[in-house]
């Protein structure tokens, strides 16, 4: 299952997801680097991201692409924004759902 795949099942999730506002996909939220993510709250600085990939060498799980990851969430972060991330298996057992039902629970939306 691709990234795009993982990506189309959490939004059905979100999609019946109670207390989930609407959101955006692949939204940039820096101007200056191409960075987008996969959903975004851009009212209110959440970023939620898939990271496909995990368990079978994904870009992710490379030197480069945690170094890449960590520049992008440390930018997140000095930013104001708040950076959710789930694999596969979150999606699939629903637990990135609740962590981001959860967030929206004790931060409102």
């Amino acid at each position: 299952m691709g990234k795009s795949d993982l990506e189309d099942e959490l939004e059905q999730q979100l999609s019946g997801g109670e207390g989930i506002p609407p959101y955006q996909r692949q939204f940039k939220f820096c101007d200056t680097r191409r960075w987008k993510g996969d959903f975004c709250w851009p009212d209110i600085k959440l970023v939620v991201e898939v990271d496909g990939g995990t368990f079978m060498g994904g870009r992710h799980n490379t030197g480069v692409g945690m170094h890449n990851d960590m520049i992008r969430s440390n930018w997140l972060q000095l930013h104001g924004w708040t950076l959710l991330r789930g694999d596969s298996i979150m999606v699939h057992d629903g637990s990135l759902l609740a962590v981001v039902m959860e967030f929206f629970a004790i931060k409102g939306g």
